[in-house]
């Protein structure tokens, strides 16, 4: 029996910055979280999303999973799919980064080993919300959530994480793609360029 692998997209943000919600965006005739949830499915057994506003997601035709902790960010995103999906790894990817590419997260899942969580740095900034998490840190993540420790970060220092700066033969232009988020209608605006 392989690895399980599931991914995770996050969709659980306010998004004041953009005034809508991100992930609905359509980006050449399709919708952010369309494109996200495309390219997750090359390298996963299984894709949910993480969205306390079912009904916006249903068209997608995958599982939806609202948070066990209300209004507790990111973290409480990442519990949830902890929680209720029976997987070994588990795939984080935003909901609004339409360019991910399946090759960043296979090359950070080749360097998971013995770790509990793999996280890409780019740039200089870390990326937890691009890592790979294995499903055993889901105690860990409950107990800071019920000690509104709510900063991923955090959890780093309870788990053993493996920060990736290298990315192999992974081109740069790929990688700033991958990591590229929209946050406002500027970026947006960038986005559909791209």
């Amino acid at each position: 029996m392989g690895m399980n692998i599931c991914s995770v997209v996050l969709s659980g943000g306010k998004s004041s910055r953009m005034g809508m919600n991100k992930s609905l965006l359509m980006l050449k005739d399709r919708m952010v979280i369309e494109l996200i949830i495309e390219e997750l499915w090359t390298i996963s057994d299984q894709v949910v999303v993480i969205t306390n506003n079912k009904p916006d997601y249903e068209f997608l035709q995958v599982p939806l999973i609202h948070d066990r902790y209300r209004d507790k960010g990111p973290l409480a995103g990442m519990e949830a799919a902890l929680h209720h999906v029976d997987a070994d790894r588990f795939i984080v990817s935003a909901c609004d980064t339409p360019f991910i590419d399946a090759r960043v997260y296979q090359f950070l899942l080749d360097q998971m080993e013995k770790h509990d969580a793999v996280v890409p740095v780019f740039n200089n900034r870390l990326h937890p919300l691009s890592g790979i998490y294995k499903r055993t840190i889901l105690p860990h993540v409950e107990k800071l959530l019920e000690n509104d420790r709510l900063s991923i970060r955090k959890l780093f220092d309870h788990i053993d994480v493996k920060m990736i700066d290298e990315f192999g033969n992974l081109s740069y232009d790929t990688l700033n793609k991958h990591f590229f988020n929209m946050n406002n209608p500027s970026d947006y605006e960038t986005a559909k360029s791209l």
